[in-house]
């Protein structure tokens, strides 16, 4: 995928250089739980999960511009979340976020950017 921009993001492909800022806030009890998985327990775990993420190519870095540094991910999922529809084509949408940015309007610009993604391009 070609990055997306928005005012202050940039979405794009996963890179395993990105493993310390994942574990940043992946290792937070805030994070993982809320998205059905367990806390991060070493860098090295995050490094894991990146190349799971390059290797399905449906889940993607956020990068806050003004600090170049990933904050989230979001991801477009081939997942039917809607059995009655299943003639259509559906993707779930996953996200997460780093608490430190939480309540920044942060999330719904992400959303709205990989929805037209998705959707229109």
């Amino acid at each position: 995928m070609e990055p997306l921009k928005t005012d202050r993001l940039i979405i794009r492909n996963w890179k395993i250089s990105d493993s310390m800022d994942l574990y940043e806030y992946a290792k937070s009890e805030l994070v993982g739980p809320n998205a059905g998985w367990a806390p991060h327990k070493s860098e090295k775990e995050s490094k894991e999960a990146i190349k799971s993420f390059i290797e399905n190519d449906d889940t993607y870095a956020i990068v806050l511009k003004t600090e170049n540094k990933v904050i989230g991910s979001i991801g477009l999922h081939s997942r039917k979340p809607d059995d009655s529809l299943a003639d259509l084509k559906q993707r779930e949408i996953g996200y997460v976020l780093h608490p430190q940015y939480w309540g920044k309007e942060i999330m719904p610009e992400a959303v709205k950017r990989i929805i037209h993604y998705g959707f229109i391009e």
